[in-house]
């Protein structure tokens, strides 16, 4: 290798690491579903969060959360505030067809726009539409339902739900 070769490669080297060191820090979290079988309240998730020092918490479901009556997810952002960490927030499946669909919850739309008012208020600006225990092939049906099914709930998502509330793509 030639001397000048040899300083090139150590010049670029030297700028990739500059520009890697200069990346923002990962922010480790945790999916509260894996502390399910605790039964703790989000307080206490939260707190454990803090211990583990999680950036980051996503509540994967409602339950996790404590419901989403916006007096409880203030206190909830009030306390993951506190403590620096952000929240997620999710829920089951929006699609009709789906065994993690709760039709006494309302539509997939009034859910979706539930969702979406509930996400607001604990200061997140993305839930996630879970498939559960769906895998393999049933993961692909429950797709397939959803592409079916889903496509009003998807709108809401996409053109906004009339409240000012709009996808950000």
């Amino acid at each position: 290798m030639k001397r000048r070769t040899f300083v090139g490669a150590a010049i670029a080297g030297y700028g990739l690491a500059q520009s890697a060191s200069a990346a923002p820090p990962v922010k480790l979290g945790i999916d509260l579903f894996s502390l399910r079988s605790q039964n703790w309240t989000p307080m206490q998730l939260l707190e454990y969060s803090a211990k583990q020092q999680a950036k980051v918490v996503h509540f994967s479901e409602v339950r996790f959360i404590g419901g989403l009556d916006p007096e409880n997810l203030k206190r909830v952002r009030r306390r993951a505030e506190e403590l620096g960490i952000e929240i997620e927030i999710g829920m089951k499946s929006i699609c009709p067809t789906s065994k993690m669909f709760d039709p006494k919850a309302g539509t997939a739309e009034e859910q979706l726009a539930h969702m979406i008012d509930s996400a607001v208020v604990v200061g997140v600006e993305d839930c996630a539409r879970g498939a559960g225990e769906l895998r393999g092939s049933q993961g692909r049906a429950a797709g397939a339902a959803y592409r079916k099914h889903g496509g009003g709930a998807a709108e809401i998502a996409r053109e906004g739900d009339g409240r000012g509330h709009q996808d950000r793509d």
